[in-house]
């Protein structure tokens, strides 16, 4: 499985609230990043995609760089390095490629055993030293503001194709990724409705030159990035094999609104996705049918919302997550606001803009950030749905540079008339 960041920040580090519990189920996960973090920072690694538009020198190229623990990541923002080291001082993959699970006592007199070595280590037990032959955890490093459709396409084709991947999970941070485009406030639509688009219309039959393999080879001193032109729309690279699953994930409900996103707006966005059926002939970028909710008998499974859950104080994947939040900022000094918003929120306790929580204190004032326990639940959909609802994936589909991309949301937001801001009754 490929689990990346949707629109930046700590988008991929999100994961971790369910990357455990994948891991535990025997998953081969590959780690992309698509952060605010500029790769050229992260000293060692191998660079394994350059992607060319003919874009202007003021726009920052489409790189990639592959790292692991043994890079040294910016002082200042480093999340992909440390999350490579947390992965593996705590779920180290053997010879068989898979990531080692031990068992641990609850951290709580729960009467029952728990999977997560962090706290047994809170508890006062040890975590597990690397197996011998054990293979570093690595993560695809990537500024999420210097892609364009066709670029990220194409790499994300080549990292499936690569690693065989069978199902991708986009993470998002907020519900920024769920706004059409119409909506009062957008927050950071560019760089979700990227990914989510790159994803959604990823050739899912064909067969693809075995020679793609070369382009993301393992990590050598001696090689380098290939060069490809995402201009060419003749030659794609197909993937080799389908895709059983596109999923965006939504963590931390509520979170942008610190960004300008209505609460009103989201929830419009679950009912309206909700009602749309997955169809995966269906071209994602073309407008969706008008249809009432739960129309024409509409089965479980069928529609764009495939569920939801919380963390819970107690939940174990609470637990790991915070561990891993903790870890990054002891190693760094930036502190995402979503991150600890949701850490704070799944442990419980706050709510509204008075009480700032200590973790947030550096970044946020009092009355700036509502915290309520929605932030804690986690929303899955089906990407292409998610596509196919929106006002601006087709507007940058085509677009060959972020400039241009940037010209299309103007343009959108000028023809189209712009919903008021939605409040909650």
């Amino acid at each position: 499985m490929f689990v990346t960041g949707t629109g930046g920040g700590f988008d991929f580090v999100h994961s971790m609230t369910v990357l455990p519990e994948l891991i535990r189920q025997g998953k081969r996960i590959v780690i992309g990043s698509y952060s605010f973090g500029n790769p050229s920072l992260i000293e060692g690694g191998e660079w394994v995609f350059e992607g060319s538009t003919g874009s202007s020198a003021h726009e920052a190229p489409m790189l990639v760089k592959r790292v692991d623990a043994t890079c040294r990541p910016d002082p200042e923002y480093g999340p992909e390095v440390g999350l490579c080291r947390y992965l593996d001082e705590h779920y180290p993959i053997g010879p068989d490629g898979v990531a080692a699970f031990p068992r641990r006592p609850a951290p709580l007199d729960t009467g029952h055993p728990v999977d997560r070595p962090a706290a047994a280590a809170a508890a006062g037990g040890q975590t597990p030293l690397p197996r011998e032959g054990a293979k570093r955890w690595s993560c695809y490093a990537y500024y999420a503001r210097a892609f364009t459709v066709s670029g990220l396409r194409e790499f994300y084709a080549r990292v499936c194709n690569t690693h065989e991947v069978d199902a991708i999970l986009c993470v998002d941070g907020g519900s920024d990724s769920l706004m059409r485009g119409d909506e009062a406030g957008l927050g950071d639509p560019i760089e979700d409705c990227v990914t989510i688009t790159a994803v959604a219309t990823l050739p899912y039959t064909g067969q693809a030159d075995p020679s793609v393999c070369k382009t993301l080879p393992p990590p050598t001193a001696e090689s380098s990035a290939a060069k490809v032109d995402v201009r060419s729309s003749a030659a794609p690279t197909l993937l080799r094999r389908p895709l059983l699953a596109r999923i965006l994930l939504s963590i931390g409900f509520g979170c942008d609104r610190f960004n300008d996103v209505s609460d009103g707006a989201s929830l419009r966005a679950l009912a309206e996705i909700t009602a749309m059926r997955v169809d995966p002939s269906v071209d994602p970028l073309q407008r969706p049918q008008p249809r009432a909710p739960m129309a024409g008998g509409m089965l479980p499974g069928e529609s764009g919302f495939l569920g939801a859950f919380a963390l819970e104080p107690t939940n174990p994947l609470s637990l790991e997550y915070r561990a891993v939040v903790d870890h990054l900022q002891a190693a760094a000094t930036f502190r995402s606001v979503i991150a600890n918003s949701i850490v704070e929120c799944s442990a419980g306790g706050y709510y509204g803009t008075e009480r700032v929580p200590p973790s947030l204190q550096e970044r946020v004032k009092p009355g700036q950030l509502f915290l309520w326990p929605l932030m804690a639940m986690h929303f899955a959909f089906d990407v292409g749905c998610v596509v196919r609802r929106s006002l601006l994936a087709p507007c940058i589909a085509s677009c060959d540079t972020v400039r241009a991309m940037n010209q299309a949301l103007a343009r959108l937001r000028k023809e189209r008339p712009v919903r008021e801001w939605e409040h909650l009754p």
